[in-house]
């Protein structure tokens, strides 16, 4: 995988955790989502503590109900209301070989261009954010 590549994990800080459902209540309004994958500090060896970063994989389209990035902005909004640290998180949603990296900084929502993992440089451009991602990580 793509995570391997970039040399995401880390063994105390940085873990890959896969289909976790998310739970929560923010303003009145109940929220669940299953996470395709998401990186989280672990408690222990198969418990996500802090969630970081999110990832949902390619759905049938945008638009339908398996929308991937309203699921991807579902967790990071759960992840937020339990994190409560006021620090940024980061996402990205993937349909076909189009990745769309994000960051949830409060009330603002930012979404980068899209990067194409069937092209080298967008591929070489992938690995490198990720491998940026995990710096941010380490120096929260």
């Amino acid at each position: 995988m793509i995570f391997d590549l970039a040399d995401i994990e880390d063994d105390e800080k940085i873990m890959s955790f896969y289909e976790r459902p998310m739970t929560a209540t923010i303003e009145g309004v109940k929220i669940s989502v299953i996470c395709d994958c998401l990186l989280a500090s672990p408690v222990g060896i198969a418990t996500p503590r802090t969630p970081y970063f999110f990832l949902q994989e390619f759905k049938k389209q945008k638009g339908d109900s398996n929308d991937p990035e309203a699921q991807m902005m579902a967790a990071m909004l759960v992840a937020q209301h339990r994190n409560a640290d006021q620090k940024p998180l980061y996402g990205a949603w993937l349909v076909g070989s189009i990745w769309n990296f994000t960051v949830l900084s409060g009330n603002e929502y930012f979404v980068s261009a899209k990067l194409d993992a069937s092209d080298r440089d967008d591929l070489n451009r992938i690995v490198f954010i990720l491998r940026r991602l995990k710096e941010l990580i380490l120096n929260r």
